[in-house]
């Protein structure tokens, strides 16, 4: 650093001027300075002073300052390898002092698990010796005893599919046919009314023709009177198809009764009620409830619809279905 006042080079940290003695001001480096002899403003790297020659420094005095300054980074250089190897060092030590508490931690670990695994060894020795707890061989048995239930389970149930595809399969069910007019071998009736030279028989009911027709021949408006159709096989009857009363024309039709309620018997005991409407010289169709198998139907008259001259009951037609 130099001096404003002298012009001599001193050290970078110097307060004082080596030469003058003066106070260095830091503030004021690269300034102009003035000669302590001659008063000429100078430049602050000047040698000479340019009014008098007066020489500001000696060679002496710039070797020593260069000399100073070419040993600070040398110094700085030495200082940071003994600060790499300080810090090298210490992180070194720690390292291994870590790997030092490892070592020992897991030799702990493993001194630990050979005193649990002799104490286990050595409670196993004694539970064979002296036998398990009441309460340990409740359990081992109650174990034991659901193992063998599911076993015998699980046989149960193979031998049971085992049988069940030893077993025949049943036949399906025959599906007797349904019922046609023609499988119809005979009819009957519990009266029929005769007239002169006209018997109003039961064959009428399933002649097809509605200018005929069955009239019962008792006295009354026919209550209870029947008629019975025999099948030559067993079918499969849903309905009928019914001409009720005498429909050759609408004069004798309103003349004579008309079925109103009838009741409806099957081979199998079982038996239902149809209600017909009093509709003149119309077909009514009615299904049963159910489709019956059977070899034979009794139609039997419940009650009527009254004729307003006679009281023959009478049914033109009857196809089954």
């Amino acid at each position: 650093m130099r001096c404003l006042y002298c012009g001599c080079e001193n050290e970078d940290d110097a307060l004082f001027c080596e030469r003058c003695g003066k106070p260095i001001e830091k503030l004021q480096q690269g300034r102009s300075f003035f000669c302590p002899e001659c008063g000429t403003e100078n430049d602050a790297d000047a040698l000479f002073c340019e009014g008098c020659g007066m020489k500001f420094r000696d060679d002496a005095a710039v070797e020593r300052t260069k000399g100073k300054k070419s040993k600070a980074p040398v110094i700085a250089a030495v200082i940071l390898v003994l600060v790499i190897a300080c810090v090298g060092g210490g992180a070194f030590f720690i390292h291994m002092k870590s790997e030092s508490g490892r070592s020992d931690t897991a030799k702990e670990d493993v001194k630990e698990a050979e005193k649990k695994s002799a104490k286990s060894d050595a409670k196993d020795v004694e539970e064979k010796s002296e036998g398990k707890k009441p309460e340990e061989e409740d359990k081992e048995n109650n174990e034991n005893s659901k193992d063998n239930e599911e076993v015998r389970e699980q046989a149960e149930l193979q031998e049971t599919r085992e049988a069940a595809q030893e077993q025949p399969e049943a036949p399906a069910p025959v599906q007797v046919p349904a019922i046609t007019m023609p499988n119809i071998s005979s009819v009957s009736a519990t009266s029929e009314l005769a007239e002169a030279n006209v018997v109003h028989s039961s064959s009428r009911i399933i002649d097809g023709d509605k200018n005929t027709a069955w009239v019962e021949g008792v006295n009354g408006q026919g209550y209870g009177q029947s008629v019975h159709f025999q099948f030559n096989g067993t079918y499969l009857v849903s309905g009928i198809r019914i001409r009720a009363g005498y429909q050759k024309n609408d004069d004798i039709y309103y003349k004579n009764s008309r079925p109103k309620e009838i009741s409806v018997e099957f081979s199998d005991g079982t038996s239902e009620i149809i209600w017909l409407e009093d509709l003149g010289q119309a077909e009514q169709a009615v299904s049963f409830s159910r489709a019956v198998e059977t070899d034979r139907v009794n139609l039997t008259i419940q009650s009527v619809y009254p004729g307003n001259k006679y009281e023959d009951t009478c049914i033109s037609d009857i196809v089954f279905f």
